[in-house]
C-alpha cells in the first residue's frame, strides 16, 4: 500500500480530530497525531486547539524529540511527548490517540503500583494495566515500557492508547 502524500494525510488528521470529537473519543483535550509520510522520525499533530475545530492550518510537524520541526510559534500540546515517545518506541504505530476516556480515567486516579480495573466498564483492559511513567521513560528506547500492550497508563493521569 502506497503512502499518502503529506497533504492528503494533513487532510486525513483534520478529519480524524473532527470524527473523534463527534462520536466523544475524544474531549476538548484529547488530540490524534499521525506519523509523517515521507519521515518516520516526524509525525504530524495539531497546534494546542479542541478538536473539533481543527484545519489543515492548525497541523504541525514534530520530531521524535516532541519539539517543532520548523518554526512554531503557536502554543502546542503538552502531552505531544506521550505521542513522541510512542513513535520512537514503537516504528510500526502509524496513530495515536490521546483521550480522556471516562471508562479508563479510574486507573490513572489510583496511587498504586499495580493498577486493576475499579470500575466494570473499564473491564474490556484485562485484570492489570502496565503503568509507563513518562517522566523517567522518555527518550530512553532501551526501557522496558509497557507501550507494547494494548493500553498503558502514564504516571500523569493520561491515557496513551496505541492500536495495530
Amino acid at each position: 500500500m502506497a503512502m499518502s502524500s503529506p497533504g492528503t494525510l494533513i487532510q486525513d488528521l483534520v478529519i480524524a480530530n473532527r470524527i473523534l470529537a463527534k462520536e466523544d473519543v475524544v474531549d476538548a483535550y484529547g488530540h490524534v497525531s499521525v506519523r509523517h509520510p515521507d519521515n518516520p522520525r516526524h509525525f504530524l499533530i495539531a497546534r494546542s486547539l479542541a478538536p473539533e475545530l481543527v484545519t489543515a492550518e492548525d497541523i504541525v510537524e514534530l520530531g521524535l524529540d516532541g519539539q517543532p520541526v520548523g518554526d512554531e510559534q503557536r502554543t502546542l500540546y503538552l502531552e505531544r511527548f506521550i505521542h513522541a515517545a510512542i513513535f520512537e518506541a514503537r516504528p510500526d504505530v502509524m496513530a495515536v490517540v490521546h483521550a480522556h476516556a471516562e471508562d479508563t480515567l479510574a486507573f490513572g486516579v489510583a496511587n498504586a503500583t499495580k493498577l486493576r480495573p475499579v470500575i466494570h466498564s473499564g473491564s474490556f483492559i484485562g485484570t492489570e494495566v502496565p503503568i509507563w511513567d513518562i517522566a523517567d521513560n522518555f527518550g530512553d528506547t532501551t526501557c522496558s515500557s509497557p507501550i507494547s500492550s494494548r493500553a498503558a497508563i502514564s504516571r500523569n493521569a493520561s491515557v496513551g492508547t496505541t492500536w495495530r
